[in-house]
């Protein structure tokens, strides 16, 4: 239920295709998905219950047109808002997992192979 909700920011942001947009959302649901949760709650919560007050005034109204102008502000400031969450998210889960890889420390004059026994000092080096 929440992967569609960062597939179109995964697409445009990233330039990627549906297919790779929805696998890396599985991946950014999978590591933030309490608080992916939660800020969906969030979003359907207001859209749902302002949605209801902008339809309250009868369409004759001049309020109907103040709930018009209303629910696309809105609406536009959730959608700003998933793309400002999915970015932030994808930065923290990028460094998370830059975290928990294992280090890799490469000499400049290592070239991956064992030391040798004249680097290392006494009367070979």
């Amino acid at each position: 239920m929440i992967v569609p909700i960062f597939l179109g920011a995964r697409c445009f942001l990233n330039r990627q295709n549906v297919l790779t947009s929805a696998l890396s959302s599985i991946q950014l649901t999978r590591f933030t998905l309490p608080t992916s949760s939660l800020f969906v709650m969030t979003v359907f919560l207001l859209s749902y219950g302002l949605n209801f007050l902008w339809r309250l005034p009868s369409q004759d109204s001049w309020m109907t047109l103040l709930g018009i102008f209303g629910h696309s502000f809105v609406t536009t400031a959730l959608l700003s808002a998933s793309f400002i969450y999915y970015h932030e998210m994808t930065i923290w889960v990028q460094a998370v997992l830059d975290r928990l890889r294992p280090n890799k420390v490469i000499n400049k004059h290592d070239n991956g192979a064992f030391p040798s026994i004249a680097g290392i000092g006494g009367f070979y080096g």
